[in-house]
């Protein structure tokens, strides 16, 4: 068994387990205390529905995911989203970059 740290008995993967343990454990101390700092220092996406709620009438948010053969592209506006299939058009791809 490989010790570290100078932790005799535990493993690599044991360590990680009880560090990320333990940063469980804080991160609802730091929600609490310091909504701000606590915001920095994780990532909670918005869901679908939410995304939703915050666009304007009308308003159409568009999102592309570029690969190495080829770039998808989704759309969302307030009641529906989607995956248009085809190729991006030239007048996108300038967009893109």
């Amino acid at each position: 068994m490989k010790t570290t740290g100078g932790r005799q008995g535990l493993s690599l993967q044991d360590e990680l387990r009880q560090a990320e343990r333990a940063y469980s454990a804080f991160l609802p101390k730091v929600r609490k205390e310091d909504k701000e700092q606590a915001s920095l220092m994780t990532v909670e996406p918005l869901r679908l529905k939410e995304v939703q709620e915050l666009l304007d009438p009308g308003t159409t948010l568009l999102e592309y995911f570029v690969a190495d053969r080829e770039v998808l592209r989704m759309g969302c506006r307030e009641r529906r989203a989607s995956v248009p299939e085809g190729r991006v058009t030239e007048g996108e791809a300038q967009w893109i970059g």
